[in-house]
């Protein structure tokens, strides 16, 4: 069954974590890595603690920019790796099980022909650090383009040589949806990249754009095609957690999104337990005319621009207004 983590780009642990109980969170990701990484042993037991009486688990946090982990220079890969191996310890202490990283920027073509062996280099290193601290380490694909400098993992055959020429338990792949959207006419497609990568996934950030830049908009509200989403995870049998990596649309609450989200995906065919869909319910639907009444027909609240999501009580939506 698939389960659903918000991101959050900087943690309050007093402010943020009731809002989080408030809103029924269970998991969370989080992509500010300073808090663990300048923290002490004692202060990552204490985060820990903090989360676990909250009833939140820490799926997963971003890591710090890797784009030395590529460099010519071996000094700075060396600090890159020291930097990387220091977090996966600390999240192995504050009880975090995924750490999620990019694979480094190319700078120009004498360094696309090297990268491939320089990131094999440090990451031979960081796996072993991630096995050590049983930190599984997730590769994300990073958002295409052709131009110079550009992150290396921008497709989903590079991302598999790397994943494959290591073959460890311990590195595996984060796919980013909204990075492999931008520009996806001229690339592979969202399906085929995923069912390419298969088994080696171990973890999604979803989010959504309009195709031409990393927007991080929430699901549903740009132009990626998610039937084609749920599809490649249904081929691939992915039943396992997914970041929601943008904030909530328009000011909604965290509950809202999680709510919209689940209805956007099931509707799509994703197996999720929740009476939740966009789809109007038929008795709101025989006030229309008849060319109103098609089964791909979805609305938004004219108040708060959110979608109406359905349950058995009626429609509802981020301003609460009922259908």
């Amino acid at each position: 069954m698939l389960q659903f983590a918000p991101c959050l780009s900087k943690i309050d642990l007093v402010q943020d974590i009731p809002v989080l109980v408030e809103n029924g969170v269970e998991m969370i990701t989080i992509n500010e890595n300073e808090i663990f990484l300048d923290a002490s042993d004692k202060k990552l037991v204490e985060i820990r603690k903090i989360f676990e009486e909250a009833g939140i688990e820490i799926h997963s946090v971003h890591g710090p920019g890797s784009k030395d982990l590529i460099s010519f220079d071996p000094g700075l890969r060396n600090q890159s790796v020291e930097k990387f191996s220091r977090l996966i310890r600390h999240l192995s202490i504050a009880g975090v099980g995924i750490m999620v990283f990019h694979g480094g920027q190319v700078e120009n073509e004498n360094h696309l022909a090297s990268a491939f062996s320089l990131l094999l280099e440090s990451l031979e290193q960081l796996v072993k650090v991630a096995e050590e601290h049983h930190i599984v380490i997730a590769l994300e694909n990073d958002p295409y383009q052709e131009s110079f400098p550009r992150g290396f993992c921008g497709n989903s055959h590079i991302l598999l040589k790397l994943l494959e020429s290591i073959d460890s338990p311990w590195l595996k792949a984060c796919f980013d949806t909204g990075h492999a959207h931008i520009n996806e006419g001229a690339q592979e497609r969202i399906g085929d990249a995923i069912r390419n990568l298969g088994i080696w996934i171990t973890t999604f950030h979803i989010h959504d754009n309009d195709g031409s830049g990393d927007l991080h908009i929430q699901p549903g509200y740009g132009t990626l095609n998610w039937d084609e989403f749920v599809s490649a995870l249904q081929d691939i049998q992915y039943e396992g957690s997914m970041t929601i990596e943008s904030e909530p649309w328009a000011g909604g609450t965290y509950r809202c999104m999680l709510e919209e989200v689940k209805a956007l995906l099931k509707d799509s065919g994703a197996d999720i337990p929740d009476e939740l869909t966009l789809k109007p319910k038929a008795d709101w639907l025989k006030n229309f005319p008849s060319g109103w009444k098609n089964s791909d027909l979805v609305i938004r609240c004219q108040r708060c621009g959110h979608y109406i999501v359905w349950t058995p009580d009626g429609g509802h939506c981020a301003c609460k207004k009922l259908i």
